[in-house]
């Protein structure tokens, strides 16, 4: 999976995680993901299901909260992530600015400029030093730019794919397939299918040779489930 692939599909912008669901994948508490869908702050809204059913998430919401809640951690405000999320709706021509390439290569730029339009709260950035003496520079937070590099990205410059446990780790969330729960990169094979047959107390061989496994990648799996437990 490269980044800047091709992808014409409209999956990521499907209404397919409830709102429990994304609390688990993005291993943050439900109501918080509430309060960020659907309170007075929210980000961005959810989607209707159809007919009387709940309001579901879609993928790219889904990257937008992961990657909000490397801000959130940095103690901003949920109003202020909003807000400067509202201002790169402006400027990088996208509904889901969060999800987009550019957050990583435009971000630091563009979030200087809210913070300077919108100034007296702390900043979104964070000053580094930088490799010449006494220069310095304003840059995403670290855990911002930890989980932007677990993300892909298609050649429209949104998320594609996102590996919660980072890119070396081969469990990916893809809205192709499984309806965009967790599988094992390159398999189809679901984090679900791998842990009820754990929990059946069948061995390591016997569930390779069934799923058509190897055996780390049965524990990349395992390692996901009890991260996102």
């Amino acid at each position: 999976m490269s980044t800047t692939g091709e992808r014409s599909d409209g999956e990521r912008y499907a209404p397919i995680y409830s709102v429990r669901e994304v609390a688990h994948l993005a291993n943050v508490s439900t109501p918080t993901v509430r309060r960020w869908m659907c309170g007075e702050d929210a980000m961005t809204r959810p989607l209707p299901a159809g007919g009387d059913g709940p309001l579901l998430v879609s993928f790219l919401s889904l990257v937008e909260i992961v990657v909000a809640k490397g801000f959130r951690r940095r103690g901003l405000r949920v109003a202020r992530i909003r807000r400067a999320r509202d201002f790169a709706v402006e400027r990088f021509g996208t509904d889901y600015p969060f999800a987009s390439l550019n957050l990583r290569v435009l971000g630091g730029r563009i979030l200087a400029d809210f913070d300077r339009e919108s100034p007296g709260e702390k900043s979104l950035l964070v000053l580094e030093r930088q490799a010449e003496p006494g220069a310095e520079q304003w840059t995403l937070p670290q855990l911002v730019r930890q989980t932007i590099e677990t993300i892909e990205y298609a050649s429209d410059e949104l998320a594609t794919w996102w590996f919660p446990l980072g890119k070396d780790i081969p469990i990916v969330v893809d809205p192709r397939f499984a309806a965009g729960r967790p599988i094992i990169a390159g398999t189809g094979v679901t984090v679900e299918a791998v842990c009820s047959r754990v929990r059946q107390d069948l061995t390591t061989d016997f569930i390779a040779r069934d799923l058509r496994l190897r055996e780390a990648e049965i524990k990349a799996a395992l390692e996901f489930a009890g991260n996102a437990a």
